[in-house]
Order: C-alpha cells, then sequence, then structure tokens
C-alpha cells in the first residue's frame, strides 16, 4: 500500500478522489436496488396481509 501511494501524484492522495468515486458508485448502487425493490416488496405484504399467495412474486425484477 505505501509503495503503490508512493508511485501515484500526491494530489489524487491528498484529495481522496478515489474514495469519492468510490462512495458515489455504492450510494447509486444501493439507491437504485432499493427503488426497483419497493413495489414487489409492498406487492408482498399486501398479499400476505389479504391472505393471498405471494411466494411467486420476484423480489428482484
Amino acid at each position: 500500500m505505501t509503495s503503490s501511494a508512493r508511485r501515484r501524484s500526491t494530489r489524487h492522495a491528498r484529495d481522496g478522489e478515489r474514495m469519492r468515486r468510490y462512495f458515489r458508485d455504492a450510494a447509486t448502487y444501493w439507491t437504485h436496488i432499493g427503488a426497483g425493490m419497493a413495489e414487489p416488496l409492498a406487492r408482498r405484504v399486501g398479499c400476505d396481509r389479504l391472505g393471498l399467495p405471494s411466494g411467486q412474486i420476484p423480489l428482484i425484477p
């Protein structure tokens, strides 16, 4: 880790550009996954509360 940090420019080590990119990518991934699962999850909960079968509703479309 220290040898690779020495090879990179100091600008990248100082401003945290790589960590910001990792955080941005992870945040985008989690918000898109959550939005896609809300509707199927609501359908499953509704079916369960009404006593209808809900096993065939996929959580991830």
